[in-house]
């Protein structure tokens, strides 16, 4: 019986120390342009791939948005009240703020269309939509599902 309660001590311990280590201290940090231009300024320059003209860029979408709002694509009830947003970089990656987590994303884009991939400890979480004139509609899911979650952003000025 002993050596079950220090078992269960143990395990307890390690769950706790693993739930405080995926913690972060700027949970409420809101994202700004220095994050963008940090990166922009470490970041190798881009080359374009054979074939393209090098004064053209397929990833327009590339900015910094911010949360309109989000709902069910089945609701017609618009959350507003979280604040949420994107940055998108030219090399294809971001990152994605919501719900006070910061969450990497890697994106592409194909004219109008886009497909962005957030990942967060190991889970993957897919999402495709459309850009046009600085409004990005994000679709966490089939766009035609009511319980597919919308995410609708603007781009700032």
């Amino acid at each position: 019986m002993k050596n079950l309660k220090t078992i269960l001590s143990v395990l307890i311990a390690a769950m706790l120390l693993l739930a405080f280590a995926g913690c972060s201290d700027n949970k409420n940090e809101k994202p700004s342009e220095t994050a963008a231009e940090t990166h922009k300024d470490t970041a190798e320059p881009e080359t374009a791939p054979s074939g393209t003209d090098a004064g053209e860029s397929d990833r327009t979408a590339a900015g910094t948005y911010t949360g309109v709002y989000a709902k069910f694509v089945g609701d017609e009830t618009k959350v507003t009240d979280e604040e949420f947003s994107l940055i998108l970089l030219e090399d294809g990656t971001g990152e994605h703020f919501r719900e006070g987590t910061s969450y990497k994303v890697t994106w592409e884009q194909n004219g109008e269309d886009i497909e962005m991939t957030e990942t967060f400890m190991g889970i993957t979480i897919e999402y495709n939509g459309t850009i046009k004139d600085g409004e990005l509609i994000l679709f966490n899911g089939d766009k035609d599902d009511d319980l597919t979650y919308q995410y609708v952003y603007k781009l700032d000025a």
